[in-house]
């Protein structure tokens, strides 16, 4: 079987204290430019509330999920779509002041064309009765920050890969953060080569 490494999906998670999900209206989205001129606002799943708000945006090809509640603002899309990190860097900007606590950007790849057991027994060096290796976990260090790879057994042909791309912000401001795009492209080039050293090697 030809080996098919595939991004799923991904998304931008920013932790602070003082997200309004109350500010997530139509007039915010427009005045910011997250909504663009042909872009549209799924109504069906649209929820604004002072807890919790959820907005699904249609973006040219792409659909964007923005999830915000006081602690935790998700931007996520699917593939390699740049739209999340797009709108994460004008929330950002339209949001100078309020002071982050950490980042992330989350990359969900699928790993086709291979014995997934087999795989995982291979690295398995733990024999107890019938038990078997299903996840493996991994960390490294990468600029400003701390890269977080689970590999988990998906199906018989294929293998779960995901990697949490985790930044500190220690009280720097949101306005300070300005390029995810960027980031986003470097940190899929790392997990690519992770990728690519640990199934094709």
């Amino acid at each position: 079987m030809e080996l098919q490494i595939t991004l799923q999906s991904s998304n931008l998670v920013i932790l602070a204290d003082s997200h309004n999900p109350s500010l997530l209206t139509d007039s915010f989205l427009m005045k910011s430019e997250i909504i663009g001129e042909n872009d549209e606002i799924d109504r069906d799943s649209y929820v604004l509330t002072p807890a919790l708000t959820n907005v699904v945006l249609k973006k040219d090809n792409d659909l964007v999920n923005i999830t915000l509640d006081p602690g935790m603002l998700k931007i996520s899309g699917a593939g390699s779509s740049a739209a999340p990190f797009q709108v994460g860097k004008l929330y950002c900007r339209n949001l100078p002041h309020i002071v982050g606590k950490a980042f992330g950007i989350n990359l969900d790849f699928l790993v086709k064309g291979l014995n997934a057991n087999k795989w995982f027994d291979s690295k398995n060096h733990i024999h107890y009765k019938d038990s078997r290796l299903t996840q493996l976990i991994y960390q490294f260090l990468i600029d400003k920050g701390i890269a977080n790879v689970t590999i988990a057994n998906h199906d018989s042909n294929s293998i779960s890969v995901k990697f949490n791309f985790h930044y500190d912000l220690n009280k720097q401001v949101l306005g300070d953060l300005n390029d995810f795009v960027s980031l986003r492209n470097s940190n899929q080039n790392t997990a690519s080569e992770f990728l690519n050293k640990t199934f094709n090697e």
